[in-house]
């Protein structure tokens, strides 16, 4: 078996096999590096002149199509290239040298090598594989095996034109007060305010209480001062007054006596 390492674009032989003319079922293994997961990869052969089918890659093994080693040639080489599922190519590789086709032995009337399928059934064939490979790559990744690391943040887009103001929304519930406040400065003196009415007359209050006595006074010096006496008067006198008076009978009386001084 032929071993092939593909890594990106280049190919080497990794294990070499004598290849003869006539054989069949020679088969070549190949191991591929990152880039070719997920394609759908196809080997193509060269041997100098004939036109050569193409083989579709299984499983990482391939058997030599039976045209390729049908006679001898001077060098037979092999090729990848992978496409996607729709059929864009995406990586193809260089031809690698797998050796000299040397002139095998044959028993004469041995009967021939079945021929590789015609292109109508390897067209058909890879239609399938390509549906299927499609599907599993579905199915991968909607398990989220593709999913790589985060990117690095794009740059900010340009701002977008202002849209229409909104409808207000309802009023929402009022929230709870807020603490109380710092005292703020005085403010300035109003201007005076208007006289009132007079008020209704209160109640008489009670009576005060008593004055001081006055200091006694001196006695006067005026001349020719009136002086009051008080006198009692004789019976005789008493009789007098009346008849002077013209008060009649009284039985008793006093009277006051002014002098003069």
């Amino acid at each position: 078996m032929i071993e092939i390492t593909v890594d990106y674009k280049d190919a080497r032989v990794k294990k070499w096999e004598t290849l003869t003319s006539g054989s069949v079922n020679v088969k070549i293994r190949f191991s591929f590096s990152p880039e070719w997961d997920g394609l759908i990869k196809t080997v193509c052969f060269d041997n100098g002149g004939d036109k050569l089918p193409s083989i579709s890659l299984k499983d990482e093994e391939i058997t030599i199509p039976v045209e390729a080693m049908a006679i001898p040639c001077e060098s037979l080489k092999a090729g990848v290239y992978g496409e996607r599922a729709d059929g864009t190519l995406v990586i193809p590789t260089v031809y690698v040298h797998l050796g000299k086709v040397k002139l095998g032995a044959v028993k004469t009337g041995r009967p021939a090598a079945p021929p590789t399928p015609d292109w109508t059934t390897v067209i058909e064939t890879e239609v399938k594989r390509a549906v299927a490979a499609a599907e599993d790559v579905q199915r991968r990744a909607d398990a989220g095996e593709f999913k790589g690391e985060r990117g690095p943040a794009g740059k900010d887009g340009a701002d977008g034109r202002n849209g229409t103001d909104g409808k207000n929304g309802p009023q929402g519930v009022a929230g709870p007060a807020g603490p109380k406040g710092e005292q703020g400065a005085p403010g300035r003196d109003g201007t005076d305010g208007r006289n009132g009415t007079d008020g209704a007359p209160g109640a008489q209050g009670p009576p005060g209480k008593d004055g001081r006595d006055g200091v006694n006074g001196k006695d006067a010096t005026v001349p020719h001062a009136v002086v009051y006496d008080a006198q009692s008067l004789t019976a005789a006198q008493q009789e007098q007054v009346r008849k002077n008076l013209g008060l009649g009978n009284l039985t008793d009386m006093s009277y006051t006596v002014l002098a003069t001084w």
